[in-house]
């Protein structure tokens, strides 16, 4: 891979890695994500969701000049599934974070039962 390719890939996922920015985003793909598995059957889910991590990046890069990466014409399809690779870890971070504070919940209302 060149040099080139993985700064690029780095400055997309970078976008993708701002939790404020990508909050709406992640909202709705959880709601697409069900959907898509509901009609197809789970085929093509990755595709469907760099499909769609690539149209909101034209919306979450708007106001930066990483809008106009060179990667993103010479390589749309690694480039695509970068954005997608980075909104994955951040949903995957955000369902673990959500599950460890309901274990912690759940430990200390039933610990002092048992």
């Amino acid at each position: 891979m060149y040099p080139e390719l993985r700064f690029d890939i780095a400055k997309v996922q970078r976008i993708f890695a701002d939790p404020k920015k990508t909050a709406p985003l992640r909202k709705q793909l959880l709601i697409d994500m069900r959907f898509w598995k509901i009609q197809a059957g789970g085929k093509n889910l990755p595709q469907l969701l760099a499909d769609k991590c690539w149209s909101a990046f034209e919306e979450l890069s708007a106001s930066s000049k990483d809008a106009k990466l060179k990667s993103l014409r010479q390589y749309p399809e690694i480039m695509k599934y970068a954005m997608a690779d980075e909104v994955m870890r951040q949903l995957c971070a955000e369902t673990y974070a959500k599950v460890f504070h309901l274990l912690v919940s759940m430990n200390q209302y039933l610990w002092p039962i048992t």
